[in-house]
């Protein structure tokens, strides 16, 4: 599934849903536009059967940790009891597992469409999990790696 946008234009953050429509075929809601810092996403659509998020980081910032999910990423996942995808500036995609409390990422830089502006991180310092407790730390440390 490819999502046609030109986020890194608009430096901002979007998001959605993955889904079954009323035919029972896979699909996306649109994609809402939010700000630099956060997206809210509009309801699903009636019958849409939700079986996941996205939402993107959108453009690199050096102000911004945008290359790891935040707490509030996998906190809003939670509480909704959906998993979420999350696409970051360098093309890494993370995937928020509600069952298991964590995040995954799933694939490194280069994995979907990419920030021409992001920054390489050091590869040691990004772990290839993370729960809410470890990014709450991270972040109240103010850690940045990219």
């Amino acid at each position: 599934m490819v999502f046609k946008t030109d986020q890194f234009e608009i430096t901002s953050n979007i998001v959605g849903f993955f889904g079954f429509d009323r035919s029972g075929k896979l699909g996306a809601t649109r994609a809402t536009r939010g700000d630099t810092h956060s997206c809210e996403s509009k309801e699903a659509p009636a019958k849409f059967e939700i079986v996941a998020s996205y939402h993107t980081h959108g453009a690199f910032s050096t102000e911004d940790e945008s290359e790891l999910p935040s707490s509030d990423d996998l906190l809003v996942d939670f509480d909704a009891h959906t998993d979420g995808y999350i696409a970051t500036p360098s093309g890494r995609v993370w995937l928020n597992v509600v069952e298991e409390e964590k995040s995954v990422q799933l694939c490194g830089p280069g994995c979907v469409r990419a920030d021409p502006g992001a920054r390489a991180c050091k590869a040691e310092a990004i772990r290839p999990v993370y729960t809410i407790r470890e990014l709450q730390k991270r972040e109240a440390e103010d850690v940045h790696i990219c």
